[in-house]
């Protein structure tokens, strides 16, 4: 079944889609971004979601990991699903 990872970087690869050096790069431009007032964003790659929708398994990482601020509800997850090639974005109400 399909588990959220925990958010330990605001880029967490598990299908390692990215290599190190171009993850850190992403990692480090998010941050500069959310630092100067933009919202939180986040990638997430995962193997597969197995039998969830790309829209189910997205909302769960997104209600999991709270991105943003409560004020603002600005947090934006880009998530992306290896074995079933699907992406999605998901986006706070903000």
């Amino acid at each position: 079944a399909f588990e959220v990872p925990p958010l330990k970087d605001s880029v967490v690869d598990q299908a390692r889609l990215l290599d190190a050096s171009a993850a850190t790069k992403l990692a480090n431009a998010l941050k500069v971004i959310y630092e100067k007032g933009g919202p939180q964003l986040a990638v997430l790659t995962v193997p597969s979601i197995d039998n969830l929708t790309i829209e189910e398994a997205s909302y769960k990482v997104a209600k999991s990991w709270q991105l943003g601020t409560a004020k603002n509800d600005n947090g934006i997850l880009l998530f992306v699903a290896k074995e079933e090639r699907k992406i999605r974005v998901e986006v706070g109400q903000g």
